[in-house]
């Protein structure tokens, strides 16, 4: 995995030496005492129905509620120390869920929610949820260890605003 070219090498070296390390097991079962499952679990049922009834006013509703970073304790750093690659699945499920009910409001064409609704809804989000930046330190001395990070972020689209 140190020597992983890509962040799709090293991530498809992880997930064979998770499963070697019996970690799958692990990233299946929900129930831990690290974080708020039952709420994650209820909020992604929430989540899910709404979007696929379709009903834009109840899911805005719903992620106006407590869209924020650490809901339900799932910024945890013990949830991702466990596996090379991975957490729970109910937190990745959690976060699935919420990408698509965000690219569903982006994308509805309704008269339920016009183009101000959603600017207000994306303004009132972004402010809860805040933007992610990037802090490098180290000096030179780990300047190639930076740029692997870049690389690995600008390749999976998640390189941020803010260096």
């Amino acid at each position: 995995m140190n020597g992983a070219s890509s962040y799709r090498e090293y991530e498809r070296l992880g997930l064979i030496l998770d499963g070697l390390q019996g970690k799958e097991a692990w990233k299946k079962e929900k129930v831990s005492p690290i974080y708020d499952w039952q709420r994650i679990e209820s909020r992604l049922e929430n989540m899910r129905t709404l979007r696929l009834a379709k009903d834009i006013t109840g899911l805005v509703h719903c992620l106006r509620q407590d869209l924020q970073k650490n809901v339900g304790g799932i910024c945890n750093p013990r949830l991702y120390d466990v596996c090379k690659v991975g957490t729970k699945e109910l937190i990745e499920e959690y976060h699935n869920e919420t990408i698509k009910c965000i690219q569903f409001i982006y994308y509805y064409q309704g008269s339920k929610l016009n183009l101000q609704g959603k600017l207000e809804f994306f303004g009132e989000t972004r402010h809860s949820y805040g933007r992610t930046a990037l802090f490098l330190s180290g000096g030179a001395s780990f300047g190639k260890f930076h740029f692997g990070v870049m690389k690995a972020l600008y390749e999976q689209d998640l390189f941020p605003r803010t260096i």
